[in-house]
């Protein structure tokens, strides 16, 4: 399971390479399209030199802690699109709101499960983290490696919302996530409570 799974703070600065291996980048970020698909991800924002570049879902033939391997070159300029939502800028550290718009806990992680799809692999949100574990697999930016990082993190309990119980506030122009729970089992959530609709990752 540990192989189907990949994190949002490891896939910043993945390396991005060509069919014949060669290195073209490094992943800025990642969007989802939720008016094309809420839980997948479209495509992958990949810096290379001053400018940068995306990379659709589909262009991608394998994804992995050893980096992202595309299948189709054909890459385009970066545009900013009001219907995509850029999960590192948009979400990391920002906010889950409640119903009634209080904040109730901050994202410090995205997971991610590796999903094939006409012949490539793409991303499937699985949840939003909300606890101390991506404190370690931040520290894999810094220059250690993802694997040793899941091993120092694996006796920690993982703390995290599944997507499903998150929407994304369209009006907001901070782009921020809500919760989907009804007000009544809200009222009844401590905040450890939150463990009651988190999964483990198997990481």
């Amino acid at each position: 399971m540990a192989d189907e799974i990949l994190f949002l703070t490891e896939l910043l600065g993945l390396k991005v390479f060509d069919l014949k291996g060669r290195r073209i980048g490094v992943v800025k970020d990642a969007a989802i399209v939720p008016v094309v698909d809420p839980v997948r991800i479209d495509r992958f924002l990949m810096g290379s030199g001053g400018a940068w570049l995306t990379v659709r879902h589909d262009q991608v033939q394998t994804i992995s802690l050893d980096g992202i391997y595309l299948r189709e070159e054909v890459l385009t300029p970066y545009h900013s699109d009001e219907y995509m939502l850029r999960v590192a800028r948009d979400l990391l550290d920002q906010q889950i709101i409640d119903a009634q718009g209080r904040k109730v806990v901050r994202v410090t992680d995205m997971t991610f499960e590796i999903r094939k799809e006409n012949g490539g692999d793409i991303l499937w949100v699985l949840d939003v983290d909300i606890g101390v574990r991506a404190v370690f697999r931040a520290a894999g930016v810094q220059g250690v490696p993802s694997r040793w990082v899941r091993r120092l993190q694996t006796g920690i309990p993982p703390h995290s919302i599944r997507w499903e119980f998150c929407n994304i506030l369209e009006p907001d122009p901070l782009r921020r996530l809500r919760l989907n729970i009804s007000n009544r089992l809200l009222e009844n959530m401590h905040p450890a409570g939150f463990g009651r609709y988190c999964r483990g990752t198997g990481s």
